[in-house]
């Protein structure tokens, strides 16, 4: 069968893969207000060019950001660079003094795009001239920043992403078990998922299935892998593995191990058995995951499972992030454009025609999320306020070492559910295979910079 992958289409620009009263969106137009204001004067022709870390083609990014841009800035020709998810391709731009004035880049290529190519520059005293308002933004996103730039600024959140769980509504009916329901804890979830693997007539149905390397990457408990500082693996403590067993329980409910697919980190393959196998009952994963079987389906979602001390705390906010680059040679222009892709203007134009999600807390933005885009047949009707949680997780800090220890992690954890290995021993190994791979990208790092 042919299959289509179908992302919002923001995140193709970005390397990749919340809720509040109304006094945010007064506060959102004072803030715009007062960016109009400083801009106003100064209508001097310029060229920004807009580095896109991700793939995008010209008319992925004349939907996303040029036309939209355009109309807003039409004194700036608006010049698009990509690095089609390439370091080396970075580094090639870098080395050849490519202007670019806007870099757009997700939160887990950031270490390497932005702070390892030392193209961060802190734009704190841009947002006090304009007199922006960062209190109007998702709060994890600043928290972000802050711990990348050490204490500083280096870019806004344009958009977002976070687990949410996908479900299967004929698989529950077949079965008459109860659709699962926002708001319920793991426990709950775990009770629910082994009421519905079944095999019926030869054909196994599974009740849960999740991809473990972005859940791992996003955690809940807001745990990182390595520590900050030393890069020391911190998977092997008790409250990390914690979280390991409790994903590795749902893999060993007895029928989830009879497909080789279930026990994966293969995020195609566990969502093909979702959307089109549909031998699945619930699937969590990133919420701009689309199909188009989608259409064709009975399916709805509801907000990821919460710990019992920790209600309604989802998983990290996965945001992609406008940087202003070091080299810029227009930063009162270029934040200008910042600050317009963070306003209600915009972030509505994105959550109705692109189908994504906002990163401002004010919730009226999300109400038609989706209507007037292509998408919108797919979410006609459906649970959207499960798209995002009540609170994200807090922020696991995350580096290019990080990347290192991700997928090795994973794997180590469907050994465990494979029965391949104990726990303890599948930490300890994973971690001191760590170590050395760690060394070894240090050592190249230094070998680079001499």
């Amino acid at each position: 069968m042919h299959r289509r992958w179908l992302w919002g289409a923001a995140s193709v620009l970005f390397a990749a893969t919340a809720m509040m009263s109304g006094c945010s969106s007064a506060k959102q137009q004072t803030s715009e207000k007062a960016v109009d204001q400083a801009a106003a004067p100064k209508k001097d022709p310029v060229e920004l060019s807009l580095l896109m870390t991700g793939t995008a083609t010209d008319e992925e990014f004349e939907k996303v950001y040029g036309a939209v841009l355009k109309k807003k800035f039409p004194h700036v020709t608006f010049k698009k660079v990509t690095a089609d998810n390439k370091i080396a391709r970075m580094e090639e731009l870098v080395s050849t003094g490519q202007p670019v004035d806007l870099i757009f880049a997700s939160i887990n290529y950031t270490s390497e795009y932005i702070v390892g190519m030392g193209l961060g520059t802190d734009i704190s005293d841009l947002i006090k001239s304009y007199k922006y308002d960062t209190s109007v933004l998702e709060p994890s996103t600043l928290e972000m920043q802050k711990q990348i730039a050490n204490g500083g600024i280096y870019g806004l959140p344009v958009s977002t992403t976070a687990f949410t769980v996908f479900y299967n509504k004929d698989i529950f009916d077949r079965f008459g078990v109860g659709y699962p329901k926002d708001g319920m804890t793991w426990d709950e979830m775990y009770s629910l998922a082994q009421k519905v693997t079944r095999n019926e007539n030869g054909n196994q149905y599974y009740g849960f299935l999740i991809s473990p390397l972005h859940y791992l990457l996003s955690n809940q408990r807001g745990l990182p892998m390595l520590d900050p500082k030393t890069q020391a693996p911190l998977f092997t403590e008790e409250k990390y593995k914690a979280i390991l067993e409790n994903l590795i329980r749902f893999y060993q409910i007895p029928g989830a191990e009879t497909n080789k697919y279930v026990l994966t980190r293969d995020v195609a393959k566990n969502a093909i058995m979702f959307f089109e196998n549909k031998n699945v009952a619930m699937y969590a994963y990133m919420n701009g995951l689309r199909h188009e079987e989608m259409d064709k389906m009975n399916w709805d979602i509801v907000s990821m499972p919460s710990f019992k001390d920790s209600p309604g705390v989802g998983t990290q906010s996965y945001p992609g992030f406008v940087y202003l680059s070091k080299t810029s040679k227009h930063r009162e222009q270029a934040f200008e454009v910042m600050a317009y892709l963070t306003s209600e203007e915009y972030q509505r134009y994105q959550a109705e025609s692109l189908a994504t999600s906002s990163i401002l807390k004010n919730p009226d933005i999300m109400k038609n999320f989706a209507k007037g885009s292509v998408y919108e047949s797919y979410y006609k009707g459906k649970n959207i306020k499960a798209l995002l949680p009540e609170k994200f997780a807090p922020y696991s800090p995350k580096d290019q070492y990080t990347r290192v220890v991700e997928a090795p992690l994973a794997e180590a954890m469907m050994k465990v559910a494979k029965n391949q290995s104990d726990i303890n021993t599948a930490l300890r190994q994973t971690s001191e295979k760590a170590v050395q791979e760690i060394n070894k990208v240090k050592q190249q790092e230094g070998a680079k910079n001499k």
